[in-house]
């Protein structure tokens, strides 16, 4: 990938097994985009772990941008870590894009930073799927479904998991890992 110097760029990274499951459900509710309502879990898993999805090879890309997380236009986060501290994750990403901004999110006593917290609720992103995604057929999964962390047991067979696993011991040493958390 190139790299624009004046540009900033956050990526967030979240925990293949739940990433799997919730791009299974987010494939299968665009039928006309991916043809794939019908599909079975182990076929977009097999697809998923070959990098025949969008964005590629899962493993490929999070690696990429995780060497890449000490540049000083890079932010790396991962979704679990936003998801158990939501407050610390809006602040440094404020923090990466301007300093004028951490200073709003304190500004009156904190209104800014409370609006984003119920802004970015998934309860609150759910009460207008329409302004996330054109509209789906009642049948599918709602665009915005769960965004919890370690639900991916919905679907995930034993055998899943150790590929997973395995794909994961792969491409990230321990060290890596226990950098991209505990959940991962």
């Amino acid at each position: 990938m190139k790299n624009n110097p004046k540009a900033k760029y956050i990526f967030i990274s979240r925990n293949p097994k739940d990433c799997v499951v919730s791009f299974f459900h987010h494939t299968r509710g665009f039928p006309k985009h991916y043809d794939f309502e019908d599909g079975s879990f182990d076929v977009f898993f097999d697809l998923f772990c070959e990098g025949r999805v969008d964005f590629g090879f899962y493993f490929d890309m999070t690696r990429s941008w995780f060497d890449r997380r000490h540049e000083p236009n890079v932010l790396f986060l991962t979704y679990e870590y936003i998801i158990s501290n939501k407050e610390e994750a809006i602040v440094n990403i404020a923090k990466f894009l301007s300093n004028a901004l951490v200073k709003k999110l304190s500004k009156d006593n904190g209104d800014l930073m409370k609006r984003i917290l119920i802004h970015s609720s998934v309860e609150n992103m759910k009460k207008d799927p329409l302004r996330w995604c054109s509209e789906r057929d009642a049948k599918f999964t709602p665009f915005i479904r769960k965004g919890k962390i370690g639900e991916w047991d919905e679907l995930l067979r034993d055998e899943h998991v150790e590929r997973l696993d395995k794909m994961t011991r792969e491409f990230f040493d321990e060290d890596e890992r226990k950098e991209l958390g505990d959940k991962y």
